[in-house]
């Protein structure tokens, strides 16, 4: 790469960045179509809602070149960055927003020279540079963003999963896993729900390919990237979207957050308690009403009863403290008075 010095109204802001494409869509604007306003004002909207504190620290410190953004160069001495979009989007608001003389020393010689930028002028690609930062590297994207620019590397750039490991230094396991949450989001989407209700459901999704009880009932299937069950999948998206009641009103979704998805796993054989979660809404009240747990509760209990009484011999009997004997005779009153016990052991004589 190359360094150059590139006034602020030759460089442009790259509308490919996945860090703000909120769809599915992986096609790119070309090249000869980046500058224009039509591509660049939508993204300088959005960055200016994710900068302001960036704004306060370069107005009081001046602009460091600690990382230089990283541009490819279009036509005409135009310029789009790679790497640096909210550093640029900076720079541009406080062009037009402050007066050259209210500006520390680096700051002003950038609005009246230009900024030093490194020019990337290798074939290396785009794609793969993005991923080693934003998904290896420090300055991570969210999870949609990052599993969108994999599924991109896998389905347009066709690198195998090994390669995408190899060059962004990321295990296969977890480029998989990514790669596959990103299509069990697009099967949501097929379903007609939207992008507002699915692009934040990404970490749901990852947990749910980690969760062998929910892959089972959803019947997902890894070759084709899809679970099957439709019928327990249309299930499982009323419990992870905002829906309305009969009146109207806006109910939470059932399953929020990977832990309550964990949790739920427990009762999907349990068909009172899935039917308790979804009446009450309440992932809780759902686990400590099923009957299979309370099953497997029991089967525990008994089984430390009887581990605890198989240890306990004649002897020992003979040896019993004050508090011991009074703890015997509490128990022995327990199960004297306790109707359900003692119908119990003679129903199994």
């Amino acid at each position: 790469m190359i360094t150059k010095t590139v006034k602020l109204e030759n460089l442009y802001f790259d509308p490919n960045n996945f860090r703000y494409a909120d769809d599915f869509s992986h096609i790119v604007i070309p090249d000869d179509r980046i500058i224009q306003v039509g591509n660049q004002k939508p993204i300088f909207n959005k960055l200016k809602k994710d900068i302001s504190s960036l704004i306060d620290v370069i107005m009081e410190n001046d602009f460091i070149y600690i990382e230089m953004i990283i541009v490819k160069e279009l036509s005409n001495n135009n310029y789009f960055v790679i790497e640096g979009n909210r550093r640029l989007a900076v720079l541009k608001y406080i062009q037009e927003n402050y007066a050259i003389e209210d500006l520390k020393p680096n700051l002003k010689k950038i609005m009246e020279s230009g900024l030093e930028v490194k020019v990337n002028n290798s074939l290396y690609d785009n794609d793969i540079l993005m991923a080693m930062r934003h998904i290896s590297g420090v300055k991570s994207w969210n999870g949609f963003a990052k599993a969108k620019l994999i599924t991109k590397l896998k389905e347009v750039n066709e690198y195998s999963f090994q390669e995408i490991s190899v060059k962004i230094e990321k295990e296969v396991y977890n480029i998989k896993k990514q790669y596959y949450s990103f299509k069990l989001l697009q099967q949501m989407e097929e379903a007609e729900y939207s992008i507002l209700e699915i692009k934040d459901l990404y970490s749901i999704f990852f947990e749910t390919l980690t969760n062998q009880q929910f892959k089972k009932w959803l019947d997902w299937n890894e070759e084709t990237g899809r679970c099957h069950n439709e019928a327990n999948l249309n299930r499982f998206y009323q419990w992870i979207i905002k829906v309305e009641d009969e009146n109207g009103k806006k109910l939470s979704e059932i399953i929020s957050n990977p832990q309550g998805l964990r949790e739920v796993s427990k009762i999907l054989n349990d068909e009172y308690a899935l039917n308790i979660l979804e009446t009450k809404r309440n992932i809780f009240e759902a686990v400590q009403q099923s009957v299979i747990l309370k099953e497997k509760d029991l089967n525990k209990t008994l089984q430390k009863i009887l581990d605890s009484l198989n240890t306990i011999n004649t002897s020992d009997l003979k040896r019993l403290s004050e508090k011991q004997e009074n703890l015997l005779n509490e128990i022995y009153e327990i199960a004297q008075n306790n109707n359900a016990v003692i119908e119990l052991f003679k129903s199994k004589k």
